[in-house]
């Protein structure tokens, strides 16, 4: 349940009308393993685009933000530190850029090695969101 737009979609089309401040948390990761390339730009925009047709784009409120060391439709999260995955910087640097996600929540969901680590994947994401 939730591994495709579309089921997402489904789940929040269903669950809003009880709940009208529900909104949709995208993974970069989960895309990936669930067959969405998110790995360059022109994948990341599509896998943008197909969620804003599905929901809207008032519907998506955070984005995890993590590589993966999964393949592409393995339907298996492996998370990763940004820049050592699949994932890579251009699909990343796509989503951090544009301007409807300035304001949207972005949670590093990278695996647990320390303070170093997570520093720097934030140093990793925060270059790459510099215009």
């Amino acid at each position: 349940m939730g591994g495709s737009l579309e089921d997402l979609a489904r789940l929040h089309d269903a669950l809003k009308p009880s709940l009208p401040n529900l909104g949709i948390c995208l993974d970069t990761a989960h895309a990936y393993a669930a067959g969405y390339d998110c790995s360059s730009a022109e994948g990341a925009l599509k896998f943008i685009a197909r969620a804003h047709r599905l929901m809207g784009f008032e519907a998506i409120k955070a984005l995890h933000l993590n590589d993966s060391r999964a393949l592409l439709g393995s339907h298996r999260e492996h998370h990763e530190h940004w820049g050592k995955g699949r994932l890579g910087s251009e699909g990343l640097k796509a989503l951090l850029v544009r301007e409807e996600f300035s304001s949207t929540p972005g949670i590093l969901e990278t695996p647990k090695d320390g303070l170093d680590a997570d520093r720097a994947n934030l140093d990793y994401a925060r270059k790459l969101s510099a215009v």
